[in-house]
């Protein structure tokens, strides 16, 4: 991730997770000893800004 950041292809480290658990549960994370994988259902709410659920 820190590659990422050092080459401007992500904004901030980690802002993206905390945005994420606002809308989902941490459900959508799965955590390996070398990888976190999310999966993002698709909701039509959440496209347009709304809530999950």
């Amino acid at each position: 991730m820190r590659i990422l950041k050092d080459v401007e292809l992500v904004e901030a480290l980690g802002f993206g997770i905390r945005s994420i658990t606002k809308v989902y549960s941490r459900d959508v994370f799965e955590f390996t000893d070398n990888s976190i994988y999310v999966q993002l259902p698709f909701e039509p709410n959440v496209a347009k800004g709304r809530q999950a659920g």
